[in-house]
């Protein structure tokens, strides 16, 4: 718990537990806080923000592979291919961010990716005329 700030809206990754091995914070989208502040109330400051404890906060770690159990009956339940892995959804989240004109610098810092051209990747190719393109007043 003691990684997670919800006055400044952020959870700090620790690099211990990470892909890229960085420290680094991951901003909470602000729809998201009043349901992570429920699910957090009344924790101590050593509980994990998952436990093995039904998902609750709580002093034994979640292991992984509930999650990927879990993942997997809710797939069955929603009729997802099993294509969809659990993992598929970050790349959804950057995909959406990038969709709805984020900055793709900012997509990166969230997605705590080392390199722009990664990030980058989940642009999707335009298929036809560019809206934006076509439509701005060039000022030359």
């Amino acid at each position: 718990m003691r990684d997670v700030n919800l006055k400044k809206g952020y959870l700090l990754i620790n690099g211990e537990n990470s892909k890229n091995h960085k420290t680094e914070p991951v901003t909470i989208p602000s729809e998201y806080l009043p349901i992570l502040t429920n699910h957090i109330e009344n924790s101590l400051e050593n509980e994990f923000l998952f436990s093995a404890d039904g998902f609750k906060t709580g002093e034994n770690q979640l292991n992984p592979r509930k999650i990927s159990y879990e993942w997997t009956k809710m797939r069955r339940i929603l009729n997802f291919s099993t294509t969809y892995q659990f993992y598929s959804l970050k790349d959804s989240g950057i995909t959406e961010l990038l969709n709805s004109r984020i900055p793709a610098i900012k997509v990166r810092d969230q997605a705590r990716h080392h390199d722009l051209k990664i990030t980058e990747g989940y642009t999707s190719r335009n298929r036809g005329a560019d809206e934006t393109i076509k439509n701005t007043i060039f000022n030359f």
